[in-house]
């Protein structure tokens, strides 16, 4: 039985736990959703701890951190999806400075801010959720985000505020 000290180990053990927390959302079982995303983020902080540079673990927590936004938002507690969204965001962030224009890592970035406008104009934050959506749009005007067979960029407003319902779940 592996130890759980390889890395690849620990991410498919990470990856099983995010899976059946997706498949608790889809039920949905939020308790049981919540419990399997806090599990997918402990080992992908066990991953980082082992390699602080290694960006796959660096993305894995940023994820785990979003999908727990995501129940925490689902659950009604807007608090905690927030401070979950700010963190998943700090991490992102590490990301386009260590792969500069890459494409896949903006379109995070820009998501996590989206899910950021979207709770704190859930809480009543009008001003803090548009300052949001206006970094969402200013990431994903920029052509890494789309194909570069695409004729014309994405449409922002589609992109950046796709739910502007303060209960819609975010995309």
């Amino acid at each position: 039985m592996p130890d759980g000290s390889n890395f690849r180990f620990r991410e498919l053990v990470a990856r099983a736990y995010q899976r059946i927390g997706d498949a608790s959302m889809q039920q949905p079982d939020l308790a049981r959703a919540a419990e399997n995303f806090d599990a997918y983020l402990r080992k992908t902080q066990e991953s980082l701890a082992k390699d602080q540079n290694n960006n796959g673990a660096i993305y894995d927590v940023a994820n785990a951190y979003e999908k727990l936004g995501d129940v925490r938002r689902a659950q009604g507690d807007l608090a905690g999806a927030l401070k979950a969204y700010q963190d998943s965001l700090s991490f992102a962030a590490k990301l386009p400075a260590e792969k500069c224009q890459n494409g896949v890592w903006m379109k995070i970035l820009a998501l996590g801010h989206q899910r950021l406008a979207l709770t704190l104009t859930a809480q009543g934050d009008a001003a803090g959720g548009r300052k949001e959506f206006e970094q969402c749009a200013a990431i994903a005007v920029k052509p890494t985000v789309w194909s570069p067979e695409a004729l014309s960029p994405p449409d922002v407003t589609a992109f950046c505020v796709q739910a502007t319902t303060p209960d819609a779940p975010p995309p």
